[in-house]
């Protein structure tokens, strides 16, 4: 089968570091094929396009449209952009990635969500924390003992990311001194102003968490409890298990923190997550008891990056071989949680958050 062509729109920090440098190496493989990259900083896109080895710069978003041997799309936009320039794209009728969260309003989740159910356009959202091997294994063997009651019912989901150092020290993006222009934004019309870009920031960095958490559990949950400093969220999943998301009890300069504990009634799973853009799988503790007789075993993961093998899914999914781990109608969910915790905090910092219409 012909290796997926693919269009990349975006050539900033994230786009860079997390994307461009992860296909350019996966086009060295011969697993896909870069037809051109589009940002709205023309002098960047060619500096990235001169360094990654990618042939062409598109000069807009019509040449992406209109070119017949784009297979997907890669775009790695501000989410708060999405609402504007996705639907777009999903007019192409190609599947699209593009960065979590789908949007930062629910109405605009739900637009994207249905354009892109109108289309027939596979659209995955990048949760990379889905296709670390770790998490994968993890997910799997939960399931697993869902199914057979081996170690009980599931009890508990409790998921610990202080701040830390996310890019693990990687190698700094190119950039020039061209203006970025971010034209108009998805704004939430419910929340006052004052309250929106804590809101925004919540969302950007622990979307990923309240993703992940139902990708655990395998069900939807809701949340019961969030404290005033915003440092821990407490939920319940539909059958019952305890959700806990403690959201900054501390913060590091440098390191990564990020841990999983995952309990049943006759078991538990620890993962150690790396940082998102480390070369490398998380780390897993497993240990069971079973009649009285406790195991503990470590599996050991290949070296390899979430967002390669995100990326790789993504390639699959170009090819029909598979769905998106997380699709636009799921990912609204994640959106809906998200507004649940800021709600929560903002009741018990005795405050409103919420315009009164």
């Amino acid at each position: 089968m012909t290796a997926p062509r693919v269009a990349m729109i975006g050539a900033g920090n994230m786009a860079q570091r997390a994307h461009i440098r992860t296909y350019s190496a996966l086009a060295r493989e011969g697993l896909c094929r870069i037809e051109g990259i589009l940002d709205t900083r023309p002098q960047l896109a060619k500096m990235v396009a001169d360094t990654y080895h990618i042939e062409k710069v598109f000069d807009n978003l019509d040449e992406i449209l209109t070119d017949p041997k784009i297979d997907g799309i890669i775009a790695i936009l501000p989410y708060r952009q999405h609402i504007f320039v996705v639907p777009q794209l999903l007019t192409k009728a190609v599947p699209i990635f593009t960065e979590k969260p789908i949007a930062l309003s629910v109405d605009g989740g739900e637009r994207l969500a249905q354009l892109g159910e109108k289309h027939h356009v596979n659209h995955m959202v990048g949760y990379h924390k889905r296709s670390d091997l770790a998490v994968k294994h993890t997910q799997s063997l939960i399931q697993e003992w869902l199914t057979s009651g081996a170690f009980g019912t599931l009890k508990y989901v409790r998921i610990s990311m202080p701040p830390g150092d996310w890019t693990f020290s990687s190698l700094p993006s190119l950039t020039t001194d061209e203006t970025v222009s971010y034209g108009e934004q998805d704004t939430p019309t419910d929340i006052k102003e004052d309250s929106l870009l804590e809101y925004d920031a919540f969302v950007n960095y622990y979307i990923h968490q309240v993703n992940l958490i139902r990708f655990l559990l395998g069900e939807p949950y809701h949340v019961t409890f969030v404290d005033s400093l915003g440092v821990l969220m407490c939920g319940e999943s539909d059958h019952g298990a305890s959700v806990v998301l403690e959201m900054a009890p501390f913060q590091m300069r440098e390191g990564w923190w990020e841990h999983v504990l995952i309990g049943f009634e006759r078991a538990f799973i620890e993962i150690n997550l790396p940082a998102p853009l480390a070369e490398v799988s998380g780390q897993i503790r497993i240990v069971t008891d079973t009649n009285g007789k406790v195991l503990e075993e470590c599996p050991i993961f290949a070296p390899v990056s979430a967002m390669r093998q995100q990326a790789m899914t993504f390639l699959e999914v170009i090819q029909g071989n598979t769905r998106p781990p997380c699709d636009a109608r799921e990912a609204i969910e994640d959106l809906k949680i998200a507004r649940a915790i800021f709600d929560f905090r903002e009741k018990s910092k005795g405050v409103s958050a919420v315009v009164q219409h």
